[in-house]
């Protein structure tokens, strides 16, 4: 059936097109920038919001271009890219910094029509903008905070990492980075126990799980961290649930703060207490109990020498006299290190130094290669001391040798003393240096102590530098000269 229109309804169509478009303009006007250019970019008309957000009236800014709200903040390229594009008759739309007439700047996201007439050329440009710039300021506060906050991940004193529930890596600072001397890509993914020392290993993932498990929110521990280059170091690690909207478990924040040299020097402080005590015993050491000793030493002495040669009474008094030289040595070790004497340091060779040391190594093979000769400022008396002390406690653990290699450089004297013995367990390592640590039957666990505090009086440094089976490595560096320590 053919639809029926009334000659009143023909009539009324262009004034109803009319009245649309007039709407379709104002809704635009209210909502939208507006302009339209003639074809070399000059201004035929803008709307009242144009006026409003750039703060120019009509009049200066019809007949001129858009050079009038320009802001300098966009290189020629983006405007010669903008005209090439609607030259060519394609729509253009894009963010551009514009600038009003008291010089603030204001954004605007644009879109720019070419408009046609008879020929195949535009003859006007519609542009429709938006005020974008309270975005704009979000967006880049937004990024501001974001580099701020990635600025402290990255460069705060301790290392973060974030890790997945099965303990992988999901992202990891550069300080952390550093401290594992693992790139960004050696680390993703990998579980985070991965860098833990073995023996830390079997807690570390017990903690782990009663996280998970919702046991526990967070926990505290020192562990030691094994680097990627082998060496290692004591994290104080805080780790941290985090939790999903839902209240499930999400993810894991762990912050690692190296404290080797911390604790190293808490350790310190409790042996200079422990020192400071010792001390004070040590007069009466000294005076009531090594004085009387070498008098009974003494009235013992020649007992013996009123006794048969052959008889057990004469083996008997030997023994004593062995057992309090043994005692007088302790008592000795014990005021060296409660009284130590500040070093008197001369120009001297090492090489009389080691050889000292040889006459300590009875039983065992003594070698040295490197650079025996090299000559430093040292107190001989205390260094021989020191090194003795290392031989001596090498033999007494089972050492059949110690090989000592030397080496020098500009500043430094590097001395490591390489045994055959059974090693040192991991669970002891830690605290060989501690007075009074020892695992021996006999001792008072000393010799170390006093060997460390010989070689720091130097402005030097003495440490386990390995410990395995047949292989147990002390390491002393000494500085050349009192300038180079």
């Amino acid at each position: 059936m053919r639809s029926v229109t009334s000659e009143g309804d023909r009539r009324e169509t262009p004034a109803r097109i009319v009245r649309e478009l007039s709407e379709l303009r104002r809704a635009l006007d209210e909502s939208a920038i507006v302009a339209v250019t003639d074809a070399d970019g000059v201004i035929l008309h803008v709307n009242d919001r144009f006026c409003a957000v750039s703060g120019y009236s009509r009049e200066e800014l019809v007949g001129q271009t858009h050079r009038v709200v320009a802001s300098g903040e966009h290189p020629p390229s983006f405007f010669q890219d903008l005209w090439a594009t609607i030259l060519s008759g394609a729509v253009w739309r894009g963010r551009i910094q514009n600038r009003r007439k008291d010089g603030s700047p204001y954004w605007v996201e644009t879109t720019i029509t070419p408009l046609f007439g008879a020929g195949p050329r535009p003859e006007r440009f519609l542009a429709v903008r938006h005020d974008v710039t309270e975005l704009v300021r979000a967006t880049q506060a937004r990024v501001d905070a974001e580099r701020r906050l990635e600025a402290v991940f990255d460069n705060a004193a301790v290392g973060v990492a974030v890790v997945d529930l099965s303990d992988r890596f999901v992202l990891a600072s550069a300080t952390l980075g550093r401290m594992l001397r693992a790139s960004r890509e050696e680390l993703a993914r990998r579980p985070f126990t991965d860098f833990t020392e073995p023996g830390d290993v079997g807690l570390d993932r017990e903690l782990f799980r009663e996280l998970v498990d919702g046991a526990r929110e967070h926990y505290r521990i020192d562990r030691r961290y094994r680097r990627g280059d082998g060496t290692s170091f004591l994290g104080h690690t805080t780790v941290s649930l985090v939790r999903d909207d839902a209240g499930r478990p999400d993810y894991v924040i762990g912050v690692i703060e190296d404290v080797t040299e911390v604790r190293a020097n808490e350790q310190r402080a409790r042996e200079r207490g422990a020192l400071a005590r010792l001390g004070e015993m040590s007069a009466v050491i000294a005076h009531e109990v090594r004085n009387p000793l070498a008098g009974i030493l003494g009235a013992v002495e020649i007992i013996g020498r009123s006794l048969p040669e052959a008889g057990p009474e004469r083996d008997a008094i030997e023994s004593v006299v062995r057992r309090i030289g043994d005692l007088d040595e302790l008592l000795t070790q014990i005021l060296v290190f409660a009284r130590p004497r500040p070093p008197r340091p001369a120009r001297v060779s090492l090489r009389p130094i080691l050889e000292h040391a040889r006459d300590h190594a009875a039983g065992i093979t003594f070698s040295v290669t490197g650079d025996e000769n090299v000559t430093l400022f040292a107190d001989a008396a205390l260094l021989e001391r020191a090194l003795a002390n290392l031989v001596v406690n090498a033999a007494q653990a089972g050492a059949q040798s110690v090989r000592a290699s030397v080496h020098a450089d500009e500043e430094t004297c590097t001395i490591e003393l390489v045994d055959d013995g059974p090693g040192i367990g991991e669970e002891h390592a830690s605290r060989i240096f501690e007075p009074f640590f020892t695992t021996k039957s006999r001792g008072a666990g000393l010799g170390l102590a006093i060997a460390r505090a010989a070689v720091e009086a130097h402005g030097g440094t003495l440490a386990l530098a390995r410990s395995a089976p047949g292989a147990t490595a002390m390491r002393v560096v000494l500085p050349l000269s009192p300038s180079a320590g």
